[in-house]
């Protein structure tokens, strides 16, 4: 997996990230790199690249992107800010993403007839949400700078 040529790699320690009033000032809406964690996390790290999204977090550090996991309450957060609605002050836990999330990782199934029908049935987990009012989805932003460089 690349970001604009470099490539990404899953965290391997969490990061306890405090993100301030003046981080929330200095923020800007639906910019997955200047929203108010985004700030913070440069501030915090001392770094000039970050990209902050619903559900996953990217820091660029040692020539090499590094993904963590973005926690719920983080996420309520970013859509509130991306709709205009503020941010609280507060302190967040960026984790390295779960094991059968990480970019080499498989997905571990049962292999009970209830957990393969619950596999194969599309109604099982509900339907799809999908957030208005926010920033793109990492994959949709991913997926537009894989077509830019090419």
């Amino acid at each position: 997996m690349m970001i604009k040529g470099q490539r990404v790699v899953d965290a391997n320690k969490p990061i306890v990230l405090y993100v301030h009033d003046n981080d929330v000032a200095k923020g800007k809406v639906k910019n997955c790199e200047e929203c108010a964690i985004a700030v913070a996390l440069k501030r915090q790290l001392r770094l000039s690249r970050v990209r902050v999204y619903l559900t996953r977090t990217y820091v660029f550090s040692g020539g090499r992107w590094v993904r963590y996991h973005t926690p719920k309450d983080a996420r309520e957060q970013l859509r509130k800010f991306d709709r205009g609605l503020g941010f609280i002050e507060a302190v967040y836990k960026l984790v390295p993403p779960y094991p059968t999330e990480r970019i080499n990782g498989r997905a571990r199934h049962g292999t009970s007839a209830r957990s393969l029908s619950l596999l194969n049935n599309k109604h099982a987990k509900g339907k799809h949400k999908v957030s208005k009012g926010v920033r793109a989805s990492a994959h949709y932003d991913l997926m537009h700078d894989l077509r830019a460089n090419n």
